[in-house]
């Protein structure tokens, strides 16, 4: 596995804790009060897939940062196994910082380059979210169509991709796009309430219900988790021209 040249830091106020890479670059926030809120908007676009998975068996989350994917996913839905893979010991290191829970029969943390992970991971998760980035960018080893092919053959039939990409990095949410649709049934891209995030979401034969009903799982969505999914559903709905 191929060693990380660059290293994590924390910065804190009495509100909030931040992971960074480099200087203003936020890689995660933390409110300290409620440490498995999704503070960052793009993190929580990037649930948008539970309009159409309501209760996936098993989410594959690559990069942990400080944990918001992974943690929310762990609480939210507690039926749910969270697989993170982290390439970072030093990211891994800082868990306790971060209030990630430990490991358990649901939750895991590995430390490995999801590229190689996830080569010998066939038809395991309905979700995978992709937020692998380091203070470059997209890491290099999660930048190439040979790796979402890998992403995609790890999926299970019905399952979803969901794509961070991070306009102000060194990424290309159409290139994303395009990958993404080669391997996928239908693809669609979102923007994050700030405006600085594009999240794409490939939908692997996955099911999708009346407006209607999705409707209602919006609401019900939002009233569970506080995220304004009736939002998410528009911007969903506005994307795919429905």
């Amino acid at each position: 596995m191929t060693e990380v040249s660059w290293h994590p830091y924390i910065v804190e106020d009495d509100e909030y804790k931040v992971l960074q890479f480099a200087d203003a670059d936020i890689q995660s926030k933390m409110r300290k009060s409620a440490p498995d809120e999704l503070v960052l908007s793009y993190t929580q676009a990037m649930m948008a897939f539970l309009l159409f998975i309501e209760a996936p068996r098993h989410v594959v989350v690559g990069g942990l940062g400080g944990g918001s994917l992974s943690k929310f996913c762990y609480r939210m839905l507690p039926d749910t196994r969270v697989t993170t893979v982290e390439i970072s010991r030093e990211v891994i290191d800082l868990r306790n910082e971060f209030c990630i829970p430990r490991d358990d029969e649901r939750f895991q943390v590995v430390h490995a380059d999801l590229a190689a992970w996830i080569r010998d991971q066939p038809a395991i998760a309905d979700v995978i979210l992709l937020d692998g980035y380091d203070q470059h960018g997209v890491c290099p080893s999660l930048d190439g169509a040979d790796f979402y092919a890998r992403c995609a053959a790890a999926l299970v039939p019905g399952g979803m991709l969901v794509v961070n990409v991070n306009l102000g990095a060194t990424a290309d949410s159409s290139v994303v796009r395009r990958r993404v649709a080669a391997l996928t049934d239908d693809v669609v891209v979102i923007r994050s309430a700030a405006g600085h995030n594009d999240i794409v979401l490939g939908f692997a034969g996955t099911a999708v219900p009346p407006v209607a009903d999705l409707k209602v799982r919006a609401r019900k969505l939002r009233a569970h988790t506080g995220i304004d999914f009736p939002l998410l559903l528009d911007k969903v709905r506005s994307a795919a021209g429905r």
